[in-house]
């Protein structure tokens, strides 16, 4: 389904501005004709040998009278023929054109977004302000919108009625735009953007403890780990600390001594024991 445009704007077409203006134009396009073809029909004569049939000032005097007759009537019907096929239809994020360049033959056609626009002037020339026309110039110097006869970057909505109006739809048109992007964007303060940058940094310290902790579980839970496996294992008992017998090591012989010594004497008094149990026994 093809989108429907929110406004459409037509230049207006006043014959006594266009007729004024195409005269204007005349003029001065008559001075440059009769200077370039002038110039050109001279040269053309004196290759054809009729230079001295027909007068210099005489070829620059026909490019002028030329000049002045034809260029206003061909500058007024291109003026005519572009105001009908001129057209801007304004949509909810973009301005879709259609027009000449220049108010001659330079036909433009595309497309802008209000988000390049940068700026918005309206203004009014001489002429225009007879006709009650101002324009509206919509600069966009990040776009390729430029054209002859453009002193700026952007797009040019010209002649269209002041007063009634129309202006104030498309500036309309613009400020809610910028009120549903704002809206949307939703930019913070500075305020907000501190208190955003002071939660993030405690968020970061939170979630660093949290890994240091969890470090240190998992340390702790090493450690436990390797005491069960310590404790499990059968304890070794020094060399040292067990008797060596039979060894012949030095540390060791007087130990033995004494448990000889003692498994002596334990025999000595059982069998001094003996004979005294034994008398006893006798009848």
């Amino acid at each position: 389904m093809k989108q429907q445009p929110l406004y459409t704007v037509k230049p207006a077409f006043i014959p006594k501005i266009v007729g004024m203006q195409a005269a204007l134009f005349g003029f001065v396009g008559a001075l440059a004709f009769t200077i370039a073809g002038g110039f050109i029909l001279m040269i053309l004569s004196m290759v054809l040998g009729l230079l001295g049939k027909i007068s210099i000032g005489g070829i620059f005097w026909f490019c002028f009278i030329v000049g002045i007759i034809l260029l206003p009537i061909f500058y007024y019907e291109m003026r005519r023929k572009n105001v009908k096929n001129t057209r801007f239809d304004f949509f909810k994020d973009r301005l879709n054109f259609c027009y000449y360049s220049g108010k001659f033959m330079n036909k433009k056609q595309g497309r802008l977004y209000y988000a390049d626009i940068a700026d918005v002037v309206r203004n009014s020339s001489f002429l225009q302000g007879m006709g009650n026309l101002e324009t509206i110039e919509l600069h966009a110097p990040n776009t390729a919108i430029y054209g002859p006869g453009q002193s700026f970057i952007g797009v040019a909505i010209e002649d269209i009625p002041a007063g009634k109006g129309v202006g104030e739809k498309i500036m309309d048109i613009f400020d809610d735009f910028v009120a549903e992007y704002q809206r949307t964007a939703q930019p913070s303060s500075p305020e907000i953007r501190e208190e955003e940058i002071a939660l993030s940094g405690a968020g970061a310290s939170e979630t660093s403890a949290e890994t240091g902790g969890v470090t240190e579980g998992a340390a702790e839970a090493a450690a436990d780990d390797e005491t069960e496996v310590l404790l499990k294992r059968k304890p070794v008992v020094p060399p040292s600390s067990v008797p060596a017998r039979g060894r012949g090591v030095e540390d060791d012989a007087p130990v033995d001594k004494e448990e000889e010594d003692d498994g002596r004497s334990e025999t000595e008094e059982a069998q001094a024991l003996e004979p005294a149990i034994t008398d006893e026994k006798r009848p």
